[in-house]
């Protein structure tokens, strides 16, 4: 797929070195087919409607939906809701795609970065040669190992429930031909999707070459193509559209914390996190909490006695975990990091490539609005609206940079005051996390707002213009019918 790939766009780039390069002279005397073939308004809409299928609805890799609970009295009409609340987060996903594309890529971006980590994560803990590698850091954060009481699903387990059984030598790392026999679509899919995208990149670049003009709604398109390619290269390793996970039964997590627990009755009440779990979170650096102990306070929420559970009604960290662990499945926006008792936030090299990465592409994709800057628009309301719209999306990008520059520094600060401060560690004390972190989600929140309402208005324009194109826009050129594309 690789050579076909770099084979399709070796034989575009030749093309276009040809076109570019040819002789006047030889035009005199040759006679030379006409380079541009007429096109129709049906042409421009359904290979934008294809590229933006491929791109919102193909390429958007979500988590694992909910699971029916086959246990139910009433079966049928629980079915029917889960089906119903499934369709409605894809709807919802999909339209998310369409209004804030570039918010699926941050999302996408968290989620390779939490792969990653998670991965390096399994294997330090399984100890053998039988690797975790990134897609199955993406199936579990996407709620690939669900726990189950007979036929009953009862959560999805968390990375660092994954992890404890992993260490404890209970779970073995499924292979990833296993894990992508559940996915809906492999490597191949994928590539062909890819192509299709690439694709109407190749004829928009073509056309501009010709010096043909883009409708708004090929410029809306090629943003969309673009940030689809950048999703793509996060995605790459998430299997697509899986919904059955692999079945962890109940009885292996109560073996786990069983023998755990055997093991902590006999040990000193001042190792033991379960007698005393407010003091051990907010105490982990003095008590010396090993990460192997962590797991067992998550685990035993889900499995445990209401003893248990009533001890944890005074302390508000547990409350959060126990939570998240009454959820039935994965949150399609989670990017992978839940919170992790006894850990920080680990900065890695896959952190701040996905963060600066990002950032410029948003910044660049932003640009892109303005080539439809000066070709006539239905109206001067219209035209009103689309440069509006454009100049305030390309400052938003701007400003996109600028908040994740301004992230790092707020990040430098802090460690430069925890140096200061003699502290080994940032922790949710810092003052000056308690100043940028919530005005920085306010000013994000306003500006995501914004931007939403910016492209609405901009798919109007586009819908709008299409009825009033210029005799030009309906051209095309020859060489990009005669290669094969949807």
């Amino acid at each position: 797929m690789i050579f076909v790939f770099g084979f399709l766009l070796c034989t575009s780039l030749a093309a276009a070195v040809i076109f570019a390069s040819s002789d006047i002279s030889m035009n005199e005397t040759l006679p030379v087919l006409p380079v541009i073939i007429p096109w129709k308004l049906s042409d421009i809409v359904y290979g934008c409607l294809a590229t933006v299928f491929a791109c919102v609805w193909v390429a958007v890799h979500p988590n694992i939906p909910r699971l029916p609970d086959p246990t139910r009295k009433d079966l049928k009409s629980h079915r029917r809701s889960v089906w119903g609340w499934n369709q409605f987060w894809a709807m919802r996903a999909t339209l998310m795609g369409i209004v804030l594309p570039e918010f699926l890529l941050f999302i996408s971006s968290q989620q390779w970065s939490n792969a990653c980590q998670t991965a390096r994560d399994l294997e330090e803990a399984s100890g053998s040669h039988r690797s975790w590698t990134t897609t199955h850091g993406f199936f579990v954060n996407m709620g690939g190992f669900q726990c189950f009481d007979g036929n009953a699903p009862l959560h999805p387990l968390s990375r660092d429930d994954v992890e404890y059984l992993v260490q404890k030598g209970i779970l073995k790392a499924p292979s990833e031909d296993e894990i992508w026999a559940l996915s809906k679509s492999g490597i191949f899919g994928k590539a062909c999707a890819l192509l299709q995208t690439l694709w109407f990149v190749v004829q928009c670049a073509a056309r501009v070459k010709e010096q043909l003009p883009l409708t708004q709604l090929e410029v809306m398109t090629l943003v969309y193509t673009l940030i689809t390619t950048a999703m793509y290269f996060f995605w790459w390793k998430k299997p697509l559209n899986v919904s059955r996970p692999i079945l962890i039964p109940i009885q292996w997590l109560k073996y786990a914390v069983e023998r755990d627990l055997t093991r902590f009755r006999t040990a000193d009440p001042e190792s033991n996190p379960l007698l005393d779990i407010g003091s051990t979170m907010q105490n982990d650096t003095e008590r010396n909490a090993t990460s192997s102990e962590v797991p067992l306070v998550i685990l035993h929420i889900a499995t445990g006695t209401a003893s248990t559970r009533s001890h944890l009604q005074s302390n508000p960290a547990p409350i959060l975990i126990e939570g998240f662990l009454r959820h039935t499945h994965v949150n399609f926006f989670y990017n992978g990091s839940y919170l992790r008792i006894g850990r920080h936030e680990q900065r890695t090299h896959e952190t701040m490539l996905a963060k600066w990465l990002v950032a410029s592409l948003v910044a660049a994709f932003s640009c892109i609005h303005l080539l439809s800057w000066d070709r006539p628009f239905p109206s001067t309301f219209d035209m009103r609206i689309w440069r509006a719209s454009t100049l305030f999306i390309a400052g938003w990008g701007g400003f996109f940079f600028a908040l994740t520059a301004g992230s790092e520094l707020s990040l430098m600060i802090r460690y430069l005051y925890n140096f200061l401060m003699k502290r080994d560690r940032p922790g949710p004390q810092d003052p000056v996390d308690w100043i940028v972190r919530p005005w920085r989600n306010i000013v994000s929140g306003i500006l995501w707002t914004f931007y939403g309402v910016a492209r609405i208005l901009m798919l109007y324009v586009c819908v709008k213009d299409l009825r009033n194109l210029s005799t030009q826009a309906f051209r095309t050129v020859q060489w990009t019918t005669l290669l094969p594309h949807v």
